[in-house]
């Protein structure tokens, strides 16, 4: 989808109205817990997802919400950076933050279904030359990020899931 938000005249309203979807929030909410059974239904056997992350690397990640102290389980694009994993709150342009972003924020320890392992992690926001850094191997990897935060208008947080030594 990269390559088709970013045409002259019609990449910006390609971009929104596959945003659309998600403005419906019990929609959004569905879709994405839906994705996420999936991913931990397959035990490790689909990896990537065309329909939601134009082929990237998927995890099943759960967090506690910040909110109802309840694990909120949502499928998530990522890419490694050495032994950590990478996870960006795209929340496809919308202007805020994904839940699952905030919830990191507020308590960052969680778990991802990766192969069908269950893993122990620790989240950390990346900020800095480090998010930047960070921020250009995913814009190249997912060449509409950048499009997808202009759309957003907001810093897209990039949060690196470290492995818990307390299994």
């Amino acid at each position: 989808m990269g390559w088709m938000v970013e045409l002259p005249v019609v990449g910006g309203w390609l971009a929104r109205a596959a945003r659309a979807p998600i403005r419906v929030r019990p929609l959004s909410t569905f879709a994405t817990r839906l994705h996420a059974a999936l991913l931990r239904r397959a035990r490790g056997r689909l990896r990537r997802s065309w329909l939601f992350a134009a082929g990237q690397p998927v995890i099943a990640l759960t967090t506690v919400g910040r909110r109802s102290g309840l694990p909120r389980t949502t499928a998530v694009a990522c890419f490694t950076d050495g032994e950590d994993l990478i996870v960006a709150g795209m929340n496809l342009s919308m202007p805020r933050n994904p839940a699952w972003a905030l919830n990191l924020d507020e308590n960052p320890d969680a778990t991802i279904e990766v192969a069908g392992q269950t893993i122990r992690v620790s989240a950390e926001r990346a900020a800095g030359d480090h998010a930047a850094r960070l921020w250009q191997r995913w814009s190249a990897i997912q060449p509409s990020a950048p499009v997808f935060q202009g759309l957003a208008g907001r810093e897209i947080p990039l949060f690196v899931l470290k492995r818990r030594n307390n299994l």
